[in-house]
């Protein structure tokens, strides 16, 4: 069987130190259970989106 593709938020999503797998669980590899696992929009330096927008108004304020 074909694995499906999945999509999840950068802000859930979690990459396992131990066995390379990804996921949408920031506590434990849904593959292999470990504990190691590091948030992926913290290793692609990702900011939320509520923080674009902010920084957008912010700049459309300054241009007024």
């Amino acid at each position: 069987m074909k694995p499906r593709p999945e999509h999840f938020p950068m802000t859930t999503g979690a990459y396992c130190q131990d066995c390379g797998e990804l996921g949408n669980n920031l506590r434990n590899c849904a593959c292999c259970g470990s504990v190691a696992i590091i948030g992926l929009a913290g290793i692609l330096n990702r900011v939320e989106q509520r923080e674009v927008d902010e920084a957008l108004d912010a700049l459309e304020r300054m241009e007024k």
